[in-house]
């Protein structure tokens, strides 16, 4: 077995393909990240311990983010924070929507929590595309959030779907869950590209719902990640938000000593003051994703245009991922999301030219039948 297929979240680490497996920003490693990293390795900074509290990057993250330095927590990257964040609460009983982010599942049964599913339900038209309520989450919801839950698992923008929760739902969830005595985790690693279909503004007002939701409810703890944003998943950077400090508090204790290196620290501290960097890629994702969005329309295969810098794709073929890497580039195959199948297949949105590279496979796939 190809050694790269023992990883279950795709993201190409030999090199070898075009990678549209892991959803990044297209942008590339902003300028000011490679600057900051360049003068560290020239410095004396890699000869010193990281700092184990990240005092400045916090710093920078809480005035981002309008709440208290004790509110956030620093961790390597998103995965360490699910898991330290499960071993930290030791939840006895579980709620995750499927299909979802693999990560939540594995540390749960690592803790030996009893998971509960919620399955998000996926609707085809008579051709078999998908239609465009697909996968969306309504309010019987709401029937699942029962009193005994400990802990629930929430994605918006979902990974892999796109789908975003409403803000009103969201509202009520969070509020449910409160009077339950509810913990909401709430990954939204990809709430910095909200399609802009409505209007730039549109990003705004998520933004300051995710912030309001945080200074509201300290039964919320929130999951960002410099990972996507910043196309840095080399140096594993995400934090945490809860405005119950003390449970944020507790949960840094969990962590191993200097979980996040000087270089992460660095980099993040840059990338937060690189604001025009932000602003382009959430412009370039959100325009480059409509332009594939209607070429995939033209090929006959139907996909949500939803959040985040990747697109949902199904089409009738189980072995495309097989022949898209016979071809030099990788997607992500969602064969392993519990809730989907071989039908499946999850690409980023990259520059033009990779789209276009990624379109052309596709055609000679669906389409030409063109040996690679």
């Amino acid at each position: 077995m190809d050694r790269l297929e023992l990883f279950p979240h795709g993201g190409d680490y030999t090199g070898k393909y075009l990678d549209f497996s892991a959803s990044l920003s297209p942008l590339g490693v902003p300028a000011s990240v490679r600057s900051a990293l360049a003068a560290l390795a020239e410095g004396e900074g890699l000869a010193s311990y990281p700092d184990p509290y990240c005092t400045e990057l916090r710093r920078a993250i809480a005035a981002k983010e309008e709440v208290t330095e004790e509110a956030v927590l620093c961790g390597n990257g998103a995965a360490d924070l699910i898991h330290r964040t499960v071993r930290a609460l030791q939840p006895k009983t579980a709620l995750i929507l499927e299909p979802t982010f693999f990560e939540y599942e594995k540390a749960l049964s690592e803790s030996g929590c009893d998971i509960r599913k919620y399955y998000l339900k996926e609707n085809r038209n008579e051709f078999g595309n998908l239609c465009a309520d697909s996968f969306g989450l309504k309010e019987e919801f709401l029937d699942a959030l029962t009193p005994d839950l400990d802990l629930v698992f929430v994605c918006s923008p979902n990974n892999p779907t796109g789908r975003s929760i409403p803000e009103a739902l969201m509202e009520r969830i969070l509020k449910t869950a409160q009077e339950n005595g509810t913990i909401v985790f709430w990954d939204a690693c990809f709430a910095d590209f909200c399609d802009l279909e409505d209007g730039a503004d549109r990003q705004a007002k998520s933004d300051a719902f995710l912030r309001r939701s945080v200074q509201a409810y300290p039964n919320l703890i929130l999951l960002k990640s410099f990972t996507k944003t910043y196309a840095i998943p080399g140096l594993r950077l995400g934090y945490l938000l809860c405005s119950d400090e003390e449970k944020t508090a507790y949960i840094a204790k969990w962590g191993a000593p200097w979980s996040v290196s000087t270089a992460a620290q660095v980099a993040g501290l840059a990338a937060l003051k690189d604001e025009t960097y932000l602003q382009r890629a959430r412009l370039y994702v959100s325009e480059e994703k409509l332009r594939v969005w209607l070429a995939l329309l033209q090929l006959g295969v139907f996909c949500r245009r939803g959040d985040g810098n990747f697109l949902l794709i199904r089409t009738e073929r189980e072995d495309l991922p097989k022949r898209l890497k016979d071809r030099g580039i990788l997607v992500r195959d969602c064969s392993n999301f519990d809730g989907l199948d071989a039908h499946y297949i999850r690409v980023a949105i990259r520059t033009r030219n990779e789209n276009d590279q990624l379109l052309d496979a596709l055609w000679a796939e669906l389409e030409g039948g063109e040996t690679p």
